[in-house]
């Protein structure tokens, strides 16, 4: 069955940008091509010099007036060490966090920023979304997050995804969003599927 939001959000370019351990591979390679510098027009340049290459793809324009950048889960326990899901990883897979944790700091920290300056030197809207459970005791995630939050447990003390209202689980600092910026909370992978993001925009 087909979301009725999705047919609101098809008339929309959704941009994306995610801090989690399985995409930020693909991110931050993509993220790779923005230009060194914050100038908002050399990375509009660059996402149309990209999509003009794409063979078979138009070069891509991007209306302001129909165009988000989401920027999915970049929470303080997904980019920094200190917190049970790196914790979890160092204990069971010994040295398996350091390269994700190293590549989000120096290149889809960094590459995020440069996406906030260009979106809001526009007048975009930005949304971001935090994933973890709405209940303290997280029965309401996926069975792939309790199964990781029982091995956190097993593993630290506590579970990997926290409580949405945990300060572990808000938006990492160096990302911190401008007031009038969407946050929606969510207990699912998705971004649509458990927020009311296509009712928000």
């Amino acid at each position: 069955m087909t979301n009725p939001g999705s047919r609101r959000l098809s008339r929309r370019h959704f941009v994306t940008t995610s801090g989690l351990l399985g995409m930020a591979g693909v991110t931050s390679a993509r993220a790779q091509e923005l230009p060194p510098n914050d100038d908002a027009k050399n990375i509009e340049q660059v996402l149309y010099e990209k999509r003009k290459r794409d063979p078979g793809h138009p070069p891509l324009q991007l209306d302001p007036e129909r165009t988000f950048l989401a920027v999915i889960d970049m929470q303080r326990y997904f980019v920094n060490k200190k917190h049970p899901l790196a914790r979890t990883l160092d204990k069971l897979f010994p040295g398996l966090s350091a390269p994700y944790f190293q590549r989000v700091q120096e290149v889809v920290v960094p590459n995020c920023q440069k996406l906030q300056k260009c979106f809001r030197s526009f007048g975009t809207n930005i949304v971001y979304t935090l994933f973890g459970s709405f209940r303290t005791d997280g029965k309401d995630m996926p069975g792939w997050a309790r199964a990781d939050n029982a091995m956190g447990v097993s593993a630290v003390g506590s579970p990997v995804y926290p409580p949405v209202d945990d300060p572990s689980a808000q938006v990492d600092d160096s990302l911190s969003p401008q007031s009038g910026e969407l946050v929606l909370h969510k207990n699912t992978s998705g971004p649509l599927n458990s927020t009311k993001l296509d009712q928000m925009l």
